[in-house]
């Protein structure tokens, strides 16, 4: 395994400054890592599945990444993860096609098959898109 736990967090220091949080009862449910264009990291707890958490932190992801002059977020998602492809799409992102990622990990670099999603912009404001009263979100820095 190149990115078990141990190697989480020796890069965990590094994202904290770009890297926003989502609670529920102020326990920690969910994170969102953004990385110059992209939506870098996208976690959410199995207990705040369904919750509209993953959605909201998309969607705050997102509008930081344009509001910080980025007019074109992109995410790799996993290609055999059927799962998360399916949320992007429903969220109003689009497969863009193949991309090999190349994902951190301790001394390296190991290349991943991707798609790479794009986000269809009609576009995306806090009006539109507000957080949800129970998923708050937070900057972690």
């Amino acid at each position: 395994m190149h990115r078990g736990s141990a190697s989480f967090r020796t890069r965990t220091s590094a994202m904290l400054d770009r890297t926003s949080v989502a609670e529920i009862d102020g326990l920690i449910v969910g994170f969102v890592t953004l990385t110059h264009d992209e939506v870098d990291q996208l976690m959410v707890d199995a207990s705040a599945r369904g919750t509209g958490v993953a959605g909201a932190l998309l969607s705050f992801g997102a509008r930081r990444l344009i509001e910080s002059g980025n007019g074109h977020p992109w995410l790799a998602v996993v290609t055999g993860n059927a799962r998360a492809r399916h949320f992007y799409e429903r969220e109003g992102w689009r497969d863009a096609g193949h991309l090999d990622y190349e994902a951190p990990i301790d001394g390296g670099t190991v290349t991943v098959s991707c798609r790479r999603y794009e986000l269809i912009r009609d576009d995306i404001t806090a009006e539109q898109h507000p957080e949800p009263p129970a998923a708050g979100t937070r900057g972690a820095g």
